[in-house]
């Protein structure tokens, strides 16, 4: 395709002008420049664009524009919808200025947008590593939790299913549940070596008693 031989910000900035006018202005030259250089990719990479969300007063930036991650996860739409119903709630907050609710838009959103790309990454790491970032916290998650629903969370799939739940409080909350987690496994650990030194004592010392006895 032309987009796909465009090789220099020239041609690409040609290409915007002509199938895209109503951005070329906003595009600064720099962009065509690196959208030149980038190499063409099958799927999305985890990409986040942030802090700010918005660019002057008339333009908001919401769905794979600010948080990109692969298809298969079922993130992206929601996240999009999730995206322009803050902006509605932003714009309605500043009585439909732009210039004030832009900068409210990008403060609210720019921290989830980036944990919800940060989480998908947890989620996508091949090989043994992806067994240690996502096979296995699910499993530890669904043990805990259902020993201890009160304290413990469920997995991170399932809070991220729960739209009263933030990307960014499904971090948080997974960042504590590991922190109770390790705790407590290394409590059970100390314990079990106190135990099994106690029992060893408990058994060693009749026999040397009785060893000394017999000498």
């Amino acid at each position: 395709s032309r987009i796909r031989q465009a090789a220099t910000k020239e041609e690409v900035k040609q290409i915007f002008e002509e199938e895209l006018p109503m951005f070329a202005p906003i595009i600064k030259e720099e962009d065509y420049d690196l959208f030149a250089k980038k190499e063409v990719s099958k799927l999305p990479t985890f990409s986040y664009c942030g802090p700010e969300l918005h660019y002057g007063r008339t333009v908001a930036l919401v769905g794979d524009a600010i948080h990109t991650v692969k298809p298969y996860f079922g993130l992206g739409v929601n996240a999009g919808f999730e995206d322009v119903e803050i902006l509605r709630r932003c714009l309605e907050a500043a009585a439909d200025d732009p210039a004030r609710a832009l900068p409210m838009y990008s403060q609210q959103r720019a921290q989830d947008a980036k944990d919800l790309v940060q989480l998908s990454r947890e989620f996508d790491n091949p090989g043994v590593l992806g067994f240690l970032t996502f096979v296995l916290p699910l499993i530890v998650d669904g043990i805990f939790s259902g020993l201890a629903p009160t304290l413990f969370a469920p997995n991170a799939l399932r809070l991220l299913q729960n739209a009263d739940v933030s990307f960014s409080q499904v971090r948080q909350r997974k960042r504590r549940d590991r922190a109770l987690q390790v705790a407590f496994l290394v409590a059970c650990a100390f314990a079990a070596v106190k135990g099994a030194t106690f029992l060893f004592k408990a058994a060693l010392v009749p026999l040397l008693s009785k060893v000394a006895g017999l000498g």
